[in-house]
């Protein structure tokens, strides 16, 4: 099973992001490492901290992982920004005719 995960990461460029040695898992005076975090490259540049966390507990034999990214929305332009919705130019019908499929 580790040979498949280690396989379809690499085929697909994902890096762990998860540290190293981060015992996620304990039951029976057992621990080991089976909650792993995996991201792309660019998710990874952006890491700042993926770490086992505490106050998340749910009294599971699984330790919580928390990651955090730094990321930034790309900037808006004033079109955008004033950009709204116009429901009373809504076509209606056109609408109602995409629905009809639906339960």
């Amino acid at each position: 099973m580790a040979d498949n995960l280690i396989r379809v990461t690499c085929k697909v460029y994902l890096q762990l992001l998860t540290p190293l040695g981060v015992e996620t898992w304990e039951a029976r005076g057992a621990v080991s490492i089976i909650n792993l975090a995996f991201g792309s490259a660019n998710m990874a540049r952006h890491l700042i901290s993926c770490k086992k966390d505490n106050r998340l507990e749910s009294g599971l034999d699984h330790y919580p992982i928390t990651t955090l990214l730094a990321l930034e929305l790309p900037p808006q332009s004033q079109q955008q920004r004033q950009q709204r919705r116009n429901w009373k130019k809504m076509d209606q019908d056109g609408v109602a005719a995409g629905a009809e499929h639906l339960p």
